[in-house]
């Protein structure tokens, strides 16, 4: 008996293999799929938050760098480099989305 491949093969299983059976492998073959589409779904926000925390991580490191320049521009009485180097930490703040305003006269 020779194999059976290609278009025939797929003739030849839909032909011999009971109803019921073909329609639990479609369910089966549906179940997948959603499955695949959840974890996908689910990793989204985990890769988001992966991502936010290195940008936090980051922004920590340079948050501290900034703040020992600042500290020696005001030992040193720079002003001018002290100014630039807090425009410099709101610049930080504002890429990460962390610019909003606070009122202190509540």
């Amino acid at each position: 008996m020779t194999p059976v491949s290609g278009g025939a093969a797929s003739t030849y299983h839909l032909i011999l293999t009971p109803k019921s059976e073909r329609a639990e492998i479609t369910t089966l073959r549906f179940s997948g799929a959603v499955l695949t589409a959840q974890v996908t779904a689910l990793a989204r926000p985990r890769e988001a938050d992966l991502a936010a925390e290195e940008q936090r991580r980051i922004l920590r490191h340079d948050l501290r760098h900034y703040l020992h320049i600042l500290s020696s521009c005001l030992r040193a009485g720079d002003g001018p480099a002290a100014l630039q180097t807090m425009e410099a930490i709101r610049a930080g703040l504002r890429s990460a989305g962390l610019d909003e305003e606070v009122r202190h006269d509540q």
